[in-house]
């Protein structure tokens, strides 16, 4: 694949995630997180008997919803998360303001 056509295709992904996240900004955030999180979750007794420090990075993490679960539930001991929108980053810091240092 060349990087015109690479660089194209990112292009549009952005734009469509900026389209999405743009629609969905007004509506209430959802706080619920996703099947494969709650599955994570329930590995958080072997992750931390074989981790002194658990550190958790979501790519993509819209607006933070996952993080949220989380960060209440005691997961980790760090958490990053980020996006490709500032919508996103911008809902994701709202949401868990309570909660930054």
């Amino acid at each position: 694949m060349d990087i015109f056509a690479s660089n194209k295709r990112s292009q549009q992904n952005k734009s469509k995630w900026e389209e999405l996240h743009k629609k969905s900004a007004d509506e209430r955030v959802r706080t619920t997180p996703s099947y494969a999180i709650k599955r994570i979750y329930e590995s958080l007794e072997y992750i931390q008997t074989h981790s002194t420090t658990v550190n958790t990075l979501e790519i993509g993490c819209g607006f933070g919803r996952n993080l949220h679960y989380l960060i209440t539930h005691g997961f980790s001991d760090n958490y990053v998360g980020i996006d490709q929108t500032e919508i996103a980053i911008q809902k994701a810091t709202e949401l868990l303001s309570d909660y930054q240092q």
